[in-house]
């Protein structure tokens, strides 16, 4: 019976799920390998994803085939030509690199709580250095903005109160100043300096006239 090379790791910690309950993941896994003559003719192989709970239970499994992708001598030599440098000082190393996309809307639900992930390479003759599995959270919406341009929301928000104390600011300035003001009638007193005329009444020769 054949062993593939196995790798379990845990997503929880304290009896509390690593993964948020209703929250949509998109997993991938990146693998890397040695850049060897045997990677590059070991064919097609399979990676397996386990997700397990506390009694070892498998409540989701994914499959995936790949293969190392293929290059020609002339483009290898070129690319070592190129990046001879970067090997001698042990800047990078010669491997390739694989990202193969396991699900992209898995969900964790409370009646399924995964504890435990558990890969599996499935290939006799393929050498790998190590892999890594990624569960990116699908933010969507206002979450997915806030998160993905935290920089641009930032600046969004300051412009935003920035506004909104400045209409304030105008309304409560309008409301005050607009209000007509309740004027308090002025009394006029006589002044003393003003003599009151008795009415004049007419002659006895413009009453005759008048006639």
């Amino acid at each position: 019976m054949c062993s593939f090379p196995t790798a379990e790791f845990p997503l929880a910690f304290d009896g509390e799920a690593v993964l948020t309950i209703g929250q949509e993941y998109a997993i991938g896994a990146h693998l890397h390998f040695p850049d060897s003559d045997n990677n590059r003719l070991s064919g097609m192989s399979i990676l397996t994803l386990e997700l397990v709970d506390n009694a070892q239970n498998t409540i989701k499994m994914f499959r995936k085939p790949f293969s190392i992708p293929y290059r020609s001598k002339m483009v290898r030599l070129a690319k070592l030509l190129l990046l001879l440098p970067l090997y001698i000082l042990n800047l990078i190393d010669e491997e390739i690199y694989v990202f193969l996309p396991l699900a992209s809307g898995f969900q964790h639900t409370q009646d399924s709580p995964v504890s435990m992930g558990r890969v599996t390479i499935e290939s006799l003759r393929l050498e790998w250095s190590f892999a890594t599995i990624a569960f990116n959270a699908r933010l969507t919406g206002i979450q997915g903005f806030l998160y993905y341009w935290p920089w641009v929301s930032s600046a969004f928000l300051a412009v935003s109160m920035f506004s909104l104390l400045n209409i304030l600011y105008l309304l409560l300035g309008y409301y005050r100043y607009a209000q007509p003001t309740n004027a308090s009638p002025h009394s006029i007193v006589p002044s003393s300096n003003i003599h009151a005329v008795p009415p004049k009444t007419p002659s006895d020769s413009e009453v005759v006239q008048s006639l």
